[in-house]
Order: structure tokens, then C-alpha cells, then sequence
């Protein structure tokens, strides 16, 4: 009996060590994506738009991952790209986050006429396909980067809405949100003081997973010739450009392909680790 609590212990140590495993992978990946990323142009002797060389030259010591079909580095393209793509998610799912956050606490805390009509637009903006729904906006928007961040904010501003309007309805009938309430506290007041702080976790897990989805929609846009265009390189620019010579020169797929399964994986393993760690219905 007296050696329970060790083994108790033990235990709660083991499992706490399991959740974090996947938090520590994603997020070692992540770091060596974004240090590459960044350390590119300080590194690489050309920049992305350089032309350095013979077109379609294999991987070489001068360029580590070959060249293109205009003789730039794939390798410094590929970096280029990934700043880029990382750069448009990261804004985003910020935009994203910070109008499904306010548009799901808005109908989560006001239940009833309110609530029903905030949700059925949700409904109906969700009633499309995302990738033809982006392509929609993006043609009557127009191509630029900033087009590009605000269409992709306005395809994911359902998911972080209905994670905090669940959220609050849960918190809503709680003690000290209806003391705050009796002492005479504004609605504003109360979802930013009391409300947000206690559903600001399963918040941050979804944007894990909105980013994953919003490197895919870029990737998707840019292949289509719908999303940041050229000369910026992008993955799914670059993907596009080597259709045409695939089989001849395979390293102008598998350069941004890798680099997009890296970083989706990056984060979906930093998603997951983080929802075992918090979510009291997964996590030990």
C-alpha cells in the first residue's frame, strides 16, 4: 500500500510525458522550418528571382536542390515560399480568430433571437465548398495579398465561432459570470474580462488546425493561378510551373511538396499534443 503513490506517480508522470511528446516534435519542426525560412536569404549567395544557372539542372553543390525552368535556385525559391505561405496563414487565421472569437462569445452569451440569426449566416457561408468559395471571392476581389488574407480569414471565421460559442454557453450560467452580471457589469465587459480568458485554450487548439487549413487553401489557390502570383514564388505556384516537365525534372515537385507536408505536419502534430494536453475529454 505504501508504494501507491509512487507508482501513482509514476504513472502521472509517464502520461504527462506522452501529451507533450507531440507538442515537442511539432514544435522542433516548426522551429527548423521558420529558422530555415528566415535564415535563406542571409545563407543562400541568390535570391529567389536570381537566375543562376542552367535551366533544369539537377541538385548539385551549387544548388542544393537543382533549378527551375528559368535557372533560379529551387532551394532558395522553396525557403522564399515558405516565408510567404506561413506569413499569409499566420495573418489569416489572426483575422479569423479575432471575428469568429467575438462572433461566437456575441452568440454563445445571447441566446435566443440574437444567437439563431448570427449562426444561420454561419450556416449558410459554410453551405459552399471552401475552395469554390475562395475562388469566388478571390475573383471578385482581385489577386493581391492582401485579397488573399482577407478571403481566407472570411473561410474560417465558422470554425472559431462555433468553438467559442460552445464555449460560452457553458461558461455563461457560471457563478462569477452572473455575479458580474447582478453587480452590474456590461455584456462587453463580462466577455472580455471573464468569458474570453476561459476560453482562450480550445481557442489556440483550433487555430492549430485552421493553419494547417489555410496553407492548404494557399497552396490550392496558387496552383490554380488564383493566389499570390508571380515572380513571388509560392508551393503551389511552383507546383504548377513543373507540371510540365515532372518526370524530366522530379526535384521541382518534391522541393515544395515536402516543404508542404512538413509543415502541415508540423503543425497537426502540434494540434494534437496540445488537444491531449488540455482537452479534459481526450487527455489523461
Amino acid at each position: 500500500m505504501a508504494r501507491r503513490p509512487e507508482l501513482s506517480a509514476g504513472a502521472m508522470i509517464g502520461a504527462f510525458r506522452r501529451q507533450n511528446a507531440l507538442v515537442r516534435i511539432g514544435s522542433l519542426m516548426l522551429v527548423a522550418v521558420l529558422v530555415s525560412a528566415l535564415a535563406g536569404p542571409l545563407v543562400l549567395p541568390f535570391g529567389p528571382t536570381d537566375m543562376v544557372a542552367m535551366s533544369l539542372q539537377p541538385p548539385s553543390a551549387a544548388n542544393l536542390l537543382g533549378t527551375d525552368l528559368l535557372g533560379r535556385d529551387v532551394l532558395a525559391r522553396t525557403l522564399d515560399a515558405t516565408r510567404t505561405s506561413l506569413t499569409v496563414a499566420f495573418c489569416a487565421m489572426a483575422l479569423s480568430l479575432v471575428a469568429g472569437a467575438a462572433w461566437g462569445m456575441v452568440a454563445g452569451y445571447n441566446v435566443g433571437s440574437v444567437d439563431t440569426a448570427l449562426m444561420r449566416v454561419l450556416d449558410v457561408l459554410q453551405a459552399f465548398p471552401p475552395l469554390l468559395l475562395a475562388v469566388a471571392l478571390v475573383a471578385m476581389l482581385g489577386t493581391s495579398t492582401s485579397n488573399l488574407i482577407l478571403t481566407m480569414s472570411i473561410l474560417f471565421v465558422p470554425q472559431f465561432a462555433r468553438v467559442a460559442r460552445s464555449a460560452t454557453l457553458l461558461l455563461r450560467r457560471r457563478q462569477f459570470v452572473l455575479a458580474a452580471e447582478v453587480l452590474g457589469v456590461s455584456s462587453t465587459r463580462n466577455l472580455l474580462t471573464h468569458v474570453l480568458p476561459n476560453i482562450s485554450t480550445p481557442l489556440i487548439i483550433e487555430s492549430t488546425s485552421v493553419i494547417t487549413a489555410a496553407l492548404l487553401t494557399e497552396s490550392a489557390l496558387s496552383f490554380l493561378g488564383m493566389g499570390i502570383q508571380p515572380p513571388t514564388p509560392t508551393w503551389g505556384g511552383m507546383i504548377a510551373e513543373s507540371t510540365s516537365v515532372m518526370t524530366r525534372a522530379p526535384w521541382l515537385v518534391l522541393a515544395p511538396g515536402s516543404a508542404i507536408v512538413l509543415v502541415v505536419l508540423a503543425f497537426l502534430l502540434l494540434g494534437d499534443g496540445l488537444r491531449d494536453k488540455f482537452d479534459p475529454k481526450t487527455g489523461s
